[in-house]
């Protein structure tokens, strides 16, 4: 008999819901923290069968127990792929949905529901994502299944201790519970997987291009010494770099700034910061050495072969306009069997950020990054990481509910 949730003790508890999966080319883990006044609303969006199985039972989940539960494919959501795919004719796509926006449908990607006006894709959302898996002879074969219709999900639901990274932070809610507005838990996840390992169209349609074409170095020429995401954000980025980051290692803070969201007990042999704006960097109190340099002017660094354990590119990847050229290059200077670490959430300089960023889901975003590693070829096993829900800290200049959130991919140096 699986555990059932405590509905009534715990007030202020927070719980942590997890999902772990595998893909061809890697691990992924989407997490949730859910305050318990809003526990049974997340549950009951849930698929019937993670539903039942979360409220089944007499015992409950405290501070010693959590539930992990096991699905195969098809368990939660169907998997017949024929069953799920729709032709539509490519007219009904709504390309210009307003706000001098423009688009064109790709293989791979998602789109709301809202932009097929096609009663052959009926939803009760009209921003549930569907997929096109085909274009041809003037039709669209869209996908209506999840997207991860296909894989082996583990389930895991913990309530936070308090020598837990997160639980400060989720014990720190400046807004009341009620108030806020959860995403759904398994909207997103599985986005930003390839479909039938094939490779996902993002590099049509200048997805480089800017919107503000002048050069960095008149962009960057002001510092701005603050930081980029709110405070339990930084906490999340910071305790995954230090699960991820190993003792005595050298690293890059690439495209680096006043924080390297390191742990100030982490011991490092050295810690290099490269960066656009000099007074940034000298804020930073973790650096080591400085060097002032534009990788989208010039994407070779000054760093010799393996130089390096560790490259971190955090909250900047967006802004990379020969992301290739400069993947290849941190091929170069990591050490066979170093780790490369890019992070971002979903605030950025609008102006800055490559045209192909502002036209994705958070999600698919992890899977374009995804394929910056693929195709860089100097890389192995890909892995991603997805963390929302916590709340705002009291302190925080803006006035919103949820924390930022905070999304990840790694892989190590063959």
């Amino acid at each position: 008999m699986t555990p059932s949730m405590d509905t009534t003790p715990h007030s202020d508890a927070c719980y942590r819901m997890s999902i772990h999966y595998e893909s061809d080319y890697g691990d992924h883990q989407d997490q949730l923290f859910v305050q318990q006044e809003n526990l049974h609303s997340v549950i009951g969006k849930l698929p019937a069968a993670m539903r039942n199985d979360l409220l089944a039972g007499t015992n409950t989940v405290s501070d010693e127990s959590a539930k992990t539960l096991d699905y195969i494919k098809g368990k939660l959501f169907s998997n017949d792929a024929a069953a799920q795919t729709v032709s539509v004719p490519e007219e009904t796509f709504i390309r210009r949905p307003g706000n001098n926006i423009t688009l064109e449908p790709r293989a791979g990607r998602f789109y709301p529901a809202a932009l097929f006006n096609s009663e052959k894709l009926p939803a009760s959302n009209r921003m549930t994502p569907f997929r096109i898996i085909d274009r041809r002879e003037g039709e669209l074969l869209v996908n209506t299944s999840h997207p991860l219709s296909d894989y082996d999900i583990t389930l895991t639901l913990e309530m936070l201790k308090p020598d837990d990274d997160s639980y400060y932070a989720c014990h720190i809610a400046s807004r009341p519970l009620q108030a806020m507005q959860l995403p759904d838990f398994l909207t997103g996840p599985g986005m930003q997987l390839r479909y039938c390992n094939n490779g996902t169209d993002f590099f049509s349609d200048n997805p480089f291009q800017r919107a503000d074409n002048t050069a960095d170095r008149e962009f960057y020429s002001q510092p701005r010494l603050i930081d980029h995401l709110d405070a339990s954000a930084l906490l999340q980025l910071k305790s995954l770099h230090n699960r991820l980051v190993p003792a005595e290692s050298i690293v890059l803070d690439m495209m680096s700034s006043i924080n390297s969201h390191l742990d100030e007990h982490l011991v490092l042999k050295k810690l290099a910061g490269l960066g656009m704006n000099r007074e940034e960097l000298e804020a930073n109190p973790r650096l080591d050495e400085i060097i002032v340099h534009d990788i989208n002017l010039q994407p070779r660094m000054p760093f010799d072969d393996a130089s390096f354990d560790v490259v971190l590119c955090s909250l900047s990847i967006e802004y990379l306009t020969s992301p290739s050229a400069v993947f290849d290059e941190v091929a170069r200077i990591i050490r066979p069997g170093g780790r490369f670490i890019i992070s971002f959430s979903n605030r950025w300089f609008p102006s800055r950020a490559v045209h192909v960023w502002s036209q994705l889901h958070d999600f698919e975003r992890i899977g374009l990054v995804a394929e910056y590693i693929i195709e860089s070829a100097g890389f192995g096993v890909i892995n991603t990481f997805s963390s929302r829900g916590l709340p705002r800290p009291v302190d925080d200049r803006h006035q919103l509910a949820l924390s930022d959130p905070v999304y990840a991919v790694w892989a190590d140096r063959t």
